[in-house]
């Protein structure tokens, strides 16, 4: 289980029994979640407008975006959902006022 720790700029890890096992920090993030098929962990970082990929190791594998208001761009990212079926990613933009949709690898639908 993970957890978005958004007053502490962190991401926590827990055991399904709610024990803690570690924390990432330096991650200003409203929104969390993980791919099934991968068991790799999506963040939408607010301070950085950005996605980051991690394993479940806390590993960073791929980030993406940048501050703007073209595609694949961000201004205060919010939720971020993965649809496991088709592995896309949808992030929610709460000053652009949109819904961006991508691929698992961070390209632009």
């Amino acid at each position: 289980m993970f957890v978005s720790d958004s007053q502490n700029h962190c991401i926590r890890k827990f055991t399904n029994n709610g024990d803690f096992i570690k924390k990432w920090k330096d991650v200003y993030s409203f929104g969390v979640t993980l791919n099934p098929n991968s068991d790799n962990l999506y963040v939408s970082d607010v301070n950085y407008d950005k996605i980051k990929k991690f394993t479940a190791d806390g590993n960073l594998i791929l980030e993406f975006g940048a501050l703007g208001e073209e595609n694949s761009k961000f201004d205060e990212l919010q939720r971020i959902a993965v649809n496991p079926n088709i592995d896309n990613l949808f992030v929610a933009d709460s000053k652009n006022y949109s819904i961006q949709k991508f691929t698992a690898d961070g390209i632009y639908m």
